[in-house]
């Protein structure tokens, strides 16, 4: 087994919090999906679509096996996720045959992040 199959499926098979905290370094939403669903979830998907090495139709069959709430999770998170983050998701007006605008997300309750002050890093001077 090739290093990248088996830290994948060490992932995969992980703890849920070890899976969750690797949720945030996924490349893709899907992958990210996968390792936020519970641990039994995840082994299912391994022992009926990761071993058997069939790929897409494997994972369409998985997929229709599952309950309906983490279907519904795969709809909501993968394939309709919501704005990005930061903006509101409301469209401007467009400009005249050119591509929808979308506003800043205005927060006025929200304040900027406070800056850390720098750490004065000189060595005490002590008195002889």
């Amino acid at each position: 087994m090739a290093l990248h199959r088996q830290v994948e499926k060490a992932m995969i098979l992980a703890p849920d919090r070890v899976a969750r905290a690797a949720a945030s370094y996924a490349a893709r939403p899907e992958e990210a999906w996968m390792l936020r669903q519970p641990r039994a979830v995840r082994r299912t998907y391994w022992r009926d679509v990761m071993d058997h090495g069939n790929g897409g139709r494997d994972r369409e069959i998985w997929m229709l096996r599952q309950p309906e709430a983490v279907r519904e999770s795969y709809i909501f998170e993968v394939l309709e996720p919501g704005p990005p983050e930061g903006t509101s998701g409301h469209v401007a007006d467009p400009a005249p045959g050119g591509p929808p605008v979308q506003e800043p997300d205005t927060e006025p309750w929200r304040s900027p992040e406070p800056r850390a002050r720098p750490v004065d890093r000189a060595p005490a001077q002590r008195e002889p």
